[in-house]
């Protein structure tokens, strides 16, 4: 198994924060126009044996994006991380996390 590695050198002073104007600047000009933004928030989607519960929440998730609500349809997801499970062995990683 090989160690970790040293993380990059952070962006700013502590507490960490990434100004969504500085990536998305439209998407947050549209929703400061909207007066809210709608997005995918996911977490712990890695398959461990059973992958059809990941399945329908992706399911869902295009579902949803093709629908627009009050803020439009989801800007971007944000994903919480736990893909990968049996000590995060990169030779795990694709079996185990899809790409919708």
């Amino acid at each position: 198994m090989r160690g970790f590695g040293l993380l990059p050198a952070a962006t700013g002073p502590a507490p960490y924060r990434l100004d969504l104007a500085d990536i998305i600047p439209d998407v947050v000009r549209n929703m400061r126009k909207a007066g809210g933004m709608s997005l995918h928030m996911i977490g712990d989607t890695g398959g461990v044996l059973n992958p059809v519960p990941q399945e329908l929440v992706a399911a869902g998730m295009v579902s949803d994006a093709a629908i627009a609500g009050p803020h439009g349809t989801p800007a971007f997801c944000y994903h919480l991380g736990d893909v990968v499970y049996f000590d995060g062995e990169a030779s795990q990683y694709y079996p185990q996390f899809r790409n919708y």
